[in-house]
């Protein structure tokens, strides 16, 4: 199975197929970001609405936790979802293992692995580590960011972690799919 680019046209139909009511309504699809969290964060303060969603095939400032450097080739899927919740903001760290939970559901439907959860974000196929989760908040909204590696060659990753062999339309629809099943 091969990945996705933007130029196949693979994500145009991705929202017409997404069989969810908020999010990635609207999906804003771009080929190469500095970070889709920080899109997400303007969008959100610019008053998007819970479930907008920023897709990329490629971050160049891709960020984990305490603003470590996330590898972010090209041909993965890193995507951010503006998340307005009515819970108390000292209960908004739980989002972020919402979103984990979501993201793994998400993995094992459309590439057919499990995938397991190492506290406090780390996404692990075979105990090496497949993706991650950012949770990043401002007044009123968090953002939360997946990244996921898709089809990249063993050299392009940090030692530790692995990719996934999947094309990424069917990823991101699933992935959507259950963040908003699990948030």
């Amino acid at each position: 199975m091969t990945t996705g680019s933007l130029e196949s046209g693979e994500f145009a139909a991705v929202p017409s197929q997404l069989g969810t009511s908020r999010f990635g309504r609207p999906l804003h699809v771009i080929p190469r970001v500095t970070s889709t969290n920080d899109v997400a964060r303007s969008l959100a303060e610019d008053g998007a609405g819970e479930g907008t969603a920023v897709l990329a095939l490629e971050q160049s400032g891709g960020r984990g936790r305490l603003g470590r450097s996330w590898a972010s080739p090209a041909g993965g899927l890193y995507l951010s979802v503006i998340l307005r919740p009515s819970l108390p903001v000292l209960l908004w760290p739980v989002l972020s293992l919402a979103a984990a939970v979501g993201s793994a559901e998400g993995i094992e439907a459309a590439a057919g692995m499990p995938v397991k959860l190492k506290w406090p974000n780390d996404l692990l196929v075979d105990a090496r580590k497949v993706g991650g989760i950012l949770l990043d908040s401002g007044a009123g909204f968090a953002v939360a960011g997946i990244g996921i590696n898709v089809g990249a060659s063993p050299g392009t990753l940090p030692e530790g972690a692995v990719s996934i062999d999947v094309a990424l339309a069917p990823l991101a629809r699933a992935v959507l799919q259950h963040l908003e099943s699990a948030i």
